[in-house]
């Protein structure tokens, strides 16, 4: 089942707490209120998380652990 990431609206965006996360089925409507303070809520659209690691490229500054081999998608510059 997968996990959405919801904001609530009326937070601004640079507060941590604005943001929470919900395991829902795929065919479950988004929701449109906070499940425990009905405070109006968007769900945010997020790369995906593909075996534990976000779907995102690694920055340059990462640093690469030995054993590390390339392939497609591993974020390597």
């Amino acid at each position: 089942m997968p996990t959405y990431v919801y904001k609530i609206k009326d937070k601004p965006q640079d507060d941590p707490s604005a943001f929470f996360e919900v395991r829902q089925s795929m065919t479950e409507s988004a929701l449109t209120a906070h499940p425990e303070t009905g405070e109006a809520v968007e769900r945010v659209i997020c790369a995906p998380m593909i075996g534990g690691r976000s779907a995102a490229p690694a920055d340059a500054t990462s640093t690469v652990k030995s054993g590390h081999h390339h392939g497609p998608g591993c974020g390597c510059h």
